[in-house]
């Protein structure tokens, strides 16, 4: 993973079409390095959650070429390379596994990062979620999200109050405020350059599979 990082710092420094052609076979190179990567990350995760199905890395990677049409940023290109580990491929609707790489420690879009479940739920989603989590009785919810340890709940969207009509001392009042259900890792550069990279991360995003069923469980009940 070295040459991808060298590769996507210098690009976060020099991000701009000349010196992106210039260095056009840097890119290839790490382009295939991360394809590769993804290809076992795929492969890996169906190991332990079939539930992916079968998938390419078309369904799963991004193009670099940044879409600038509605964006103040106007830098061309993205300074980190991701893949979307998801059923049904990165346009399904359902939640996934995502794995991003970059040149600095942390922060999107430049950072590291594991991911597991779906950013901005569809409102649909959402009552239904919100539905689960009041009548979670078993408390599986507590349970899927003690168990992905170094993980943390994507807060940074969250609503100030409860939705209307749920009482303040609700059971899990701060789950029912989320409006994305997303569970997020910065591991940092160390754990993205370490020769066990792909067995540390299977092993973390195997933690998040728990929380990821009932997520989907969800989604796929809105799209019956």
């Amino acid at each position: 993973m070295k040459e991808i990082v060298e590769f996507l710092r210098e690009l976060s420094a020099n991000n701009e079409r000349t010196w992106f052609l210039a260095h056009k076979g840097d890119y290839e190179a790490a382009r295939a390095r991360f394809e590769a990567f993804a290809l076992q990350l795929i492969e890996g995760i169906r190991a332990f959650d079939d539930s992916i199905g079968p998938l390419t890395l078309r369904d799963c990677t991004y193009r670099i070429y940044r879409d600038v049409r509605f964006s103040e940023d106007k830098s061309p290109y993205k300074t980190h390379f991701g893949a979307f580990i998801v059923p049904g491929g990165k346009k399904s609707g359902y939640a996934g596994y995502y794995f991003q790489i970059g040149g600095h420690e942390t922060g999107y879009p430049g950072g590291c990062m594991l991911a597991t479940g779906n950013y901005f739920c569809e409102p649909k989603v959402l009552k239904v979620l919100r539905e689960d989590i009041q009548l979670d009785d078993d408390g599986l919810f507590g349970k899927a999200l003690a168990e992905a340890k170094g993980f943390e709940l994507d807060r940074s969207s969250q609503l100030k109050r409860l939705p209307t009509g749920i009482p303040a001392d609700a059971p899990n009042a701060d789950l029912l405020k989320l409006r994305n259900f997303c569970l997020v890792k910065e591991p940092g550069l160390d754990y993205m350059l370490a020769d066990d990279l792909l067995e540390r991360t299977l092993a973390d995003f195997q933690t998040t599979m728990p929380f990821l069923q009932l997520i989907n469980r969800a989604i796929a009940f809105v799209k019956e």
